[in-house]
């Protein structure tokens, strides 16, 4: 399934793993030119100084019994637990 970094405490009886294997970050273009024309568009994403790290929402499977998430969803979900 892959590289998980070890099982945690279980949010309200269900164990929660956190995966290395799913992203919370995602490298993506973050600034766009106003022109739409190819050629300008092209020079925008050569250039390293329009492209940033975006967070990625949440993500959480359920997998047999365990819910396996990546970094934010281990936030969340311990958050949750927390407050109740």
């Amino acid at each position: 399934m892959g590289d998980f970094s070890g099982m945690f405490r279980a949010a309200m009886g269900v164990p929660v793993v956190r995966s290395s294997m799913i992203p919370s970050w995602e490298h993506r273009q973050v600034r766009f030119p106003r022109s739409k024309r190819k050629r300008i568009r092209r020079k925008w994403r050569k250039n390293r100084a329009n492209w940033g790290r975006v967070l990625l929402p949440p993500v959480m499977y359920q997998i047999g019994g365990q819910f396996i998430v990546n970094e934010a969803g281990y936030r969340l979900v311990m958050e949750v637990a927390d407050g109740q």
